[in-house]
Formats: structure tokens, C-alpha cells, sequence
């Protein structure tokens, strides 16, 4: 077993250490800080748990998995980096973790254990990427000041009581993809107004969730004086969303949305303009296909793809405007036939 030891309130781990033992650090109250070698690649069960004078925490990318409680009763950690080697985030890893405020869990995560963030009273946001597929059993109990959540569409399952006693959740939005909700998932969550699904589908979650919760199942779009309006929070624009809605005149886009998938504004021809926010990053093939009246759009640095004719047909299209010096840049997405219509803002 490698010798750990603490010197001036911090946590020293032999080089060439792969693994951080199983209760390693256990209730040592001492300890302030801790610097993890990159050889590490495994935080045993309990490594830091009731660790309460640790008050954040750098993890390298050498990590692939947080055990078992492993920060369990960190009670002054305010922050932690996870980077984007870890896999697993197991059981009870940050339970009781209160003064923890916000975390970003990386795009390599699949799995968030049962009661992972259990009891993280002041957890205030959580951004959950779409790695993951499973939420654990109370992945999220009494996540008091967590005020709203997107499920992304990689989600299958959300176990029971996963945001329990989360009395401060107003808005929540889940994707198509889900299929199973655990009992009392959402139980206690009084302020919770707006459930935010797919179009179509409310009868399908009212199928999924209680009784008591189907009046707060809302469509994530609507089309209000054919404006179409998206809540912020959602993250995506989906498959043939509005195909074919000749009524659309405009449509607002909030800054969460990260991709608009393929066709979903296929045959607008009430559209003359679009501005794409900043943020978003893929538009994919035939999304706005046959859209013959629209005459601009504004296209962000944020793009990285642009998905095969996603602008054909658009015969009226005259200008198509990009930040300055990304002239070249955005020649490098769309087709030859319309290089000739991007123009620097």
C-alpha cells in the first residue's frame, strides 16, 4: 500500500501511484488540499470521505474513475474539476458534499450513481452531458437550491427519487430518449412548474409520470404570432420539429440550444431572416431546405458542422453573414454555390 502523507494541511501521493486506496484520506480533518499525480488513474472507495476542511479539489486527466463515496461529507469543498477521462462517477461520490455550488460533468461520463449528489444543498446548477444514459436512484435528493435541469437526449433512465426534496425546481426538460422514470423521481419538487418534452409527446410522459404531474407537461416549442418560441434550457432543436410549417414568420432561439437537427425547419416559407446564436455549434443536412423566402442569415463563430443541403433550395438567399475574418472559415462549411453570398458583419 503507498504511504500518504499530510504536511501543512496537504495531501501528498507517492509518484507513480495509480490508485488512490479505498479510505485512503478517511476523516482526516486536517487536510486542505490535495494534489493528485497523473499516474493516478482510479480514486478508491471512501478515498476522501468526511475530509471537512478540503475545500477543492483538481483531478488530472489521468482519471478514469471516482469510487464509492469518495468525497462523501466534503462538507467546505466549493468546487471540484472532473476532466474528461472519467467514465464513472459511482454511488454516494459527492454525497453531503453541501457547500458544493456547481459542477460540470465532462462528455465522458456515462453513468451517475445512486445518490452521487445526493444532500448538495447549495449545488445551484449541473450541466449533464449526452454521454450519459443513466441517472441513478436519488442521483440528486435534496438538491434544494437547483432550480432547473436538462435531461439530454442520451438518457434512457431516471431512477427513482432521482430529484427528490429538489424544492426549488421550476423548469425541467426530458428528451424523447426516455423511457423509464423511477418512482418519486420528482417527488417534493413543489416549485416545479413547466416539464419541457418534445412535441407530441405529452401524452407519452403522462404515461411515464404520476397523475399530480401531468398538467405540468408542456411542448418545448410554440409558435406565438408565428414567432416560434423555445424555453431556454433546452439544448436541441429535433428531427422535422416544425416540417413543413408554413406559418412560421421568425423563430427565437435561446443561447442553450447547441444543435438543430436534421430538417427541422424543412419547408418554412414563411421565413425570411434567422439569426443563430452564439453557442450553437452543429446545424445538421436539410434543416433549412426549401425555405424559398429566406433572404439572410447570421451564422456564430460557434459552428463546427453544417450538415449536406441544409440551405437548399433556399433560392432568395442573398446574404449569409459571418464575424470578421471567418470569410474562409465558413467557405470550409457550405457548399461552393454560395461562397459567393457570405459577407463579414
Amino acid at each position: 500500500m503507498a504511504k500518504y502523507e499530510i504536511i501543512d494541511g496537504v495531501g501528498i501521493i507517492p509518484p507513480g501511484v495509480t490508485k488512490i486506496e479505498d479510505e485512503a484520506f478517511y476523516g482526516c480533518k486536517n487536510l486542505t488540499s490535495i494534489v493528485i499525480p497523473d499516474s493516478v488513474t482510479t480514486i478508491g472507495s471512501e478515498a476522501f470521505s468526511g475530509c471537512k476542511g478540503l475545500t477543492n479539489i483538481v483531478i488530472p486527466d489521468s482519471v478514469t474513475t471516482i469510487g464509492s463515496e469518495a468525497f462523501r461529507g466534503c462538507k467546505n469543498l466549493t468546487s471540484i474539476v472532473i476532466p474528461d477521462s472519467v467514465t464513472t462517477i459511482e454511488s454516494e461520490a459527492f454525497y453531503g458534499c453541501a457547500n458544493l455550488s456547481e459542477i460540470v460533468i465532462p462528455n465522458s461520463v456515462t453513468t451517475i450513481g445512486n445518490k452521487a449528489f445526493c444532500g448538495c444543498e447549495n449545488l445551484t446548477s449541473i450541466v449533464i452531458p449526452d454521454s450519459v444514459t443513466t441517472i441513478g436512484s436519488e442521483a440528486f435528493w435534496g438538491c434544494k437550491n437547483l432550480t432547473s435541469i436538462v435531461i439530454p437526449d442520451s438518457v434512457t433512465e431516471i431512477g427513482p427519487r432521482a430529484f427528490y426534496g429538489c424544492k426549488n425546481l421550476t423548469s425541467m426538460v426530458i428528451p424523447d430518449s426516455v423511457t423509464t422514470i423511477g418512482e418519486y423521481a420528482l417527488y417534493g419538487c413543489y416549485a416545479l412548474k413547466k416539464i419541457y418534452v418534445s412535441k407530441g409527446k405529452v401524452d407519452y410522459f403522462k404515461g411515464l409520470l404520476p397523475a399530480e404531474l401531468h398538467d405540468k407537461i408542456v411542448e418545448n416549442y410554440k409558435i406565438i404570432d408565428g414567432i416560434v418560441v423555445i424555453p431556454h434550457g433546452v439544448t436541441m432543436i429535433s428531427e422535422k420539429a416544425f416540417y413543413g410549417c408554413t406559418e412560421i414568420k421568425g423563430i427565437n432561439i435561446p443561447k442553450s440550444i447547441k444543435t438543430i437537427c436534421e430538417r427541422s425547419f424543412y419547408g418554412c416559407i414563411g421565413l425570411t431572416k434567422i439569426e443563430i446564436p452564439e453557442g450553437i455549434t452543429t446545424i445538421e443536412k436539410r434543416v433549412f431546405y426549401g425555405c424559398y423566402n429566406l433572404k439572410s442569415i447570421v451564422l456564430p463563430d460557434s459552428i463546427t458542422e453544417i450538415g449536406e443541403k441544409a440551405f437548399y433550395g433556399c433560392t432568395a438567399l442573398e446574404k449569409i453573414y459571418v464575424s470578421k475574418g471567418k470569410t474562409d472559415y465558413f467557405k470550409g462549411l457550405l457548399p461552393a454555390e454560395l461562397h459567393d453570398k457570405i459577407v463579414e458583419k
